[in-house]
């Protein structure tokens, strides 16, 4: 589990240009679990009557919807909620897995006199708010615990998802040899593009021209030449093509972008595996006119993928 928390990671260039909320609702968006924590405060939100008297807070939170608006239109019906409800509701129309765990309010008794005021509900208008959120949350069904004190969280939280991952991946659920394939390159390809990777963008543009430029047709010309990106070791060769790769295919998922990381499982290094895979991912993502009537077993012999994937070259060129 690669975990997001949504208080740290936001700098202060892009708190200062409003940008904050919008980072948070797309991680929320990239995200397969939610997990929200309900305490007393409901948080800030801009009054129906804008904002008024020069509120800093308020002018910022006013600022981060607007441009959070622009991507996501529907937040306009929610321009008078706090970030919280608004991440909330965020995770509700992305139809995520979701679990909710609200504090019992008796948790202020156990805390030291000069803490209290800090936890507690900002106001009634808040409360109300608050009340409000989690009845919408109760009427829709979503999971939500009552938990005493923070300690007692992570015990509920590890059952809650453990069981969502086994319902969801069940322990009799076998990979098949192209999944286990793909899930080996996958890995591959994330660790090479980990959280200190900056793409070079104008590599990028290049390569995506490369690419337009052959394909523009929707047929690869007579005269297309292959591109060969190379550099010394370490300086970013491969996470720069398994990011393009990555980026490529969600800007243009009617195109198949093959992907193959050389070492990352131990048919990855055999040519004839590596043309069973090329052959496999064509079979699930290209009309059936351009892929094999039967395709090889990946331990067919290597003569035998190499005339498949010839023809398969073949059909692509008609």
């Amino acid at each position: 589990l690669h975990c997001v928390d949504m208080r740290w990671g936001v700098t202060t260039c892009q708190s200062d240009a409003s940008a904050t909320l919008l980072l948070c609702l797309r991680e929320i968006e990239r995200a397969d679990i939610v997990i929200g924590f309900f305490g007393e405060r409901y948080g800030p939100f801009v009054p129906a009557e804008g904002v008024l008297g020069g509120d800093q807070v308020i002018g910022r939170l006013q600022r981060a919807i607007d441009m959070a608006s622009r991507e996501y239109t529907w937040l306009e019906q929610y321009g008078d909620r706090s970030v919280t409800e608004i991440e909330v509701r965020m995770a509700l129309r992305a139809k995520k897995a979701c679990w909710f765990y609200c504090r019992d309010s008796s948790f202020l008794d156990e805390l030291p006199s000069d803490l209290v005021q800090s936890h507690r509900s900002e106001g009634d208008a808040h409360q109300l708010r608050l009340n409000a959120l989690k009845a919408d949350l109760s009427s829709l069904g979503l999971p939500s615990r009552t938990y005493p004190r923070p300690a007692a969280l992570a015990p509920l939280i590890e059952a809650d998802v453990s069981s969502h991952i086994d319902k969801t991946y069940p322990a009799t659920m076998l990979l098949t040899e192209l999944e286990k394939e793909r899930l080996a390159h996958v890995r591959a390809g994330r660790a090479a593009c980990d959280e200190t990777f900056v793409p070079c963008e104008d590599l990028l543009l290049k390569l995506s021209q490369h690419l337009s430029s052959n394909s523009a047709s929707g047929r690869i010309s007579d005269g297309a030449l292959p591109l060969l990106l190379s550099g010394p070791s370490g300086i970013g060769k491969t996470a720069t093509i398994a990011h393009f790769g990555v980026r490529h295919a969600s800007q243009h998922p009617e195109e198949l972008v093959f992907v193959h990381h050389i070492g990352c499982s131990p048919s990855s290094a055999d040519w004839a595996k590596m043309l069973w895979r090329l052959l496999a991912e064509a079979a699930q993502h290209l009309p059936p006119s351009f892929t094999p009537e039967k395709l090889p077993s990946i331990d067919a012999p290597p003569a035998q993928l190499q005339t498949a994937f010839a023809r398969f070259l073949e059909r692509l060129r008609r």
